[in-house]
């Protein structure tokens, strides 16, 4: 049988785990122009770490490395990449033509808030069901620049994605509760 494997608690505050992280992801080879974009707690012991590729001032999702780590211990235990390409399309939509296209599917006397981002996103499925007439990726092979439009609605939140050159919505994730 294997032997399992015990790692230190860790005692070190947050930043000091982050600059652990950023340690760890300076040693890999081959991954220029990443940035953090997240380190979360997996246990007392073990950390998660996510590095994502930046285009200018947008991190693609697509194209991530990820891995477990002891903080205390500087080890890393696992590591995933992500390979998905960035399509790098052109922005030619302005936030108010994004804001005005997602009212077109939204319920107004439901909506508590609506804010909208310019995000990297992956294309997916998420509104086929209601929008029979617009363009849904199906098959999604590079990420797109997109307006990420988030509201609440009656407690859920919605995410609506619109991409920032063809002006289509490209996808859409719903979450019971607060924004992810």
């Amino acid at each position: 049988y294997k032997k399992a494997v015990f790692f230190k608690k860790n005692t070190l505050s947050k930043d000091d785990v982050e600059k652990v992280a950023i340690e760890l992801f300076n040693s890999f080879d081959n991954f220029e122009n990443y940035e953090l974009y997240s380190v979360q707690e997996f246990d007392e012991e073990l950390y998660i770490a996510k590095f994502c590729k930046k285009y200018g001032n947008y991190m693609n999702i697509g194209e991530m490395i990820s891995f477990g780590f002891s903080p205390e211990e500087r080890e890393i235990v696992d590591f995933a990449k992500k390979t998905t390409p960035y399509a790098n399309n052109e922005l030619k939509l302005s936030e108010e033509e994004a804001r005005k296209k997602v009212m077109l599917f939204l319920d107004k006397d439901n909506l508590e808030n609506i804010t909208i981002e310019l995000k990297i996103v992956r294309p997916n499925s998420g509104l086929k069901p209601v929008l029979e007439g617009e363009f849904v990726y199906k098959e999604n092979t590079e990420t797109r620049l997109a307006y990420v439009c988030i509201l609440k609605d009656n407690g859920r939140t919605k995410k609506i994605y619109i991409d920032a050159t063809t002006r289509k919505i490209i996808g859409a994730d719903w979450m019971i509760g607060g924004a992810s």
